[in-house]
């Protein structure tokens, strides 16, 4: 795929704008669009490349002539605003024939509904219907994917020949056979007008975060290990105290 067209929220949604932006590094050209003009200033500092731009735009306005992209990658951003059916309208009017489109939205069910939680800044989930119903209206051909964070356990054959995926859940009392990846946290599609039957899918797959992780970790030490921090917490210990006998 040699042009790519990332639409991102990345003032809201920084660790899925890092990813999509390293993912747009290695194609031949990538133009990522954010709707903040501060925001596209810093991600033209901060991740300049050569055969990378950030552009002021939107869902509904995206800046670009017609049918100039092979793939538009829409991750966290159709729940951000309510104006699917544009969003998609721009996008079929910015991809090229047969171009394909990479959309997450968070599965309305598992991730408001049943938690009984609201994200202050969604503006308009979806449920799984709904999303289905939006993509097929506007693309011939579509494959929907599940996706979840789990703290895991992974166990596979050393001859890394084997397809088999079995799923358990548990704690120390009790150990199961789950189908929790079949209750997605967020829906994930790939759509076109042209077939997706050429492209080889990997149905299942899983994503090994221990580098984010140690990255995050270390940030927090040098964070707690700052000489700005320790005079920081020297000053406002008065102020703790003072805090913790009110709580009391």
């Amino acid at each position: 795929l040699a042009l790519a067209l990332a639409l991102l929220l990345l003032h809201q949604e920084h660790n899925n704008a890092t990813t999509t932006v390293w993912y747009l590094s290695e194609l031949l050209h990538g133009v990522g669009v954010d709707i903040d003009e501060k925001v596209v200033q810093f991600a033209n500092r901060k991740y300049s490349k050569n055969n990378l731009q950030y552009k002021l735009g939107s869902t509904s306005s995206i800046p670009s002539e017609d049918h100039v992209f092979d793939l538009i990658v829409s991750f966290e951003t159709i729940e951000h605003h309510d104006e699917h059916e544009q969003m998609m309208l721009e996008f079929k009017r910015v991809l090229k024939p047969g171009g394909k489109v990479i959309i997450s939205s968070p599965d309305k069910k598992n991730y408001t509904d049943i938690p009984k939680y609201t994200n202050p800044f969604h503006v308009k989930e979806l449920y799984i219907e709904e999303f289905k119903s939006l993509v097929s209206k506007h693309f011939s051909y579509s494959k929907h994917f599940n996706q979840n964070l789990y703290y895991n356990s992974i166990i596979v054959a050393d001859d890394g020949h084997s397809t088999a995926f079995a799923e358990f859940n548990g704690d120390f009392e009790k150990i199961d056979s789950a189908k929790t990846l079949s209750v997605p946290m967020y829906n994930i599609c790939i759509a076109s007008d042209n077939t997706l039957e050429n492209m080889n899918f990997i149905d299942t797959s899983i994503f090994n975060a221990q580098a984010v992780l140690d990255a995050i970790i270390n940030k927090e030490v040098e964070i707690y290990a700052s000489k700005t921090y320790r005079i920081g917490k020297f000053f406002t210990f008065p102020l703790r105290i003072i805090r913790s006998l009110k709580n009391k």
